[in-house]
């Protein structure tokens, strides 16, 4: 994957910003079940500005990682916003392309960590194959991916439903992978990894927690957001489109009787 590939979502200050914002809100979910005491070497691949990475730390004082990102911008703020624990030997930033790691000198890991990535890959064979050659046989894999399939919005929305099906589209249509997360074990084990698991999750809110819900679905729209000038750049929504998917999304945020319900796959599996 090259910085200069079509990316849905760019490397604006704001996007930036929008992808820490969002690992804080994901993150009772996402690490639910996952401990990575265990490890001490961790490989994050594709870890953009860091925003996990640093979370992951914080979670795992024992833990040491390595994050990987094209993006010299990204990789810039990521070693910015965590240089003390960059400092204190317990995180490393490298720009490098995922699917040729060979040039990085670090290695021997007994982990590694993928979330929300290869679905903005053009080979993710070709990523889990390099990531396979950087581990220690028999350490684990950890990778949390889309299913934009599933997105559903009550009451009925068809703005934010029409929006979202040009975008994932476009993004096929830029070899992206909107649904990428179905296939995860096909993948790894195309790619050679073993003691595939796969475990279907979801982001489910209705009135038992009205106040999560609007936070999360307000989350949600910024997703939406970030593609916008890209679809009406490339034709494929109007900002007539982006008010009504605003009001859309604003209507279901305070209507009682209102849900929202988003799936997507965690995989794991041993090099």
């Amino acid at each position: 994957m090259s910085e200069d590939r079509d990316y849905l979502h760019g490397y604006t200050k704001v996007e930036q910003q929008r992808l820490i914002d969002q690992a804080e809100i994901l993150a009772p979910q996402l690490y639910e079940g996952l401990d990575f005491s265990a490890h001490k070497k961790m490989l994050e691949v594709g870890c953009g500005v860091g925003a996990q990475t640093g979370l992951l730390l914080e979670r795992f004082p024992g833990l040491y990682i390595h994050g990987v990102d094209v993006s010299q911008a990204q990789i810039g703020l990521a070693k910015e916003r965590l240089s003390g624990l960059v400092d204190e030997g317990r995180a490393k930033f490298t720009c490098a392309d995922a699917t040729d790691l060979t040039s990085m000198e670090d290695g021997g890991f007994d982990s590694a960590y993928i979330c929300w990535f290869l679905e903005h890959v053009y080979e993710p064979i070709a990523v889990l194959k390099s990531l396979k050659e950087k581990l220690q046989p028999g350490s684990k894999v950890y990778l949390t991916e889309v299913n934009n399939s599933s997105l559903f919005v009550q009451p009925y929305s068809p703005n934010i439903l029409k929006y979202w099906s040009e975008l994932n589209d476009y993004q096929w249509t830029i070899n992206g992978h909107p649904f990428i997360g179905l296939m995860l074990a096909n993948l790894l084990l195309k790619a050679g990894f073993k003691n595939v698991q796969t475990e279907p999750r979801s982001f489910f809110f209705d009135d038992r927690d009205p106040v999560d819900r609007q936070k999360f679905m307000n989350y949600f729209f910024g997703i939406f957001n970030s593609a916008n000038d890209t679809l009406v750049r490339k034709g494929r929504i109007h900002h007539e489109m982006i008010k009504d998917v605003r009001a859309e999304f604003e209507a279901a945020m305070g209507a009682e009787g209102s849900v929202f319900y988003y799936s997507y796959v965690r995989a794991t599996a041993e090099a």
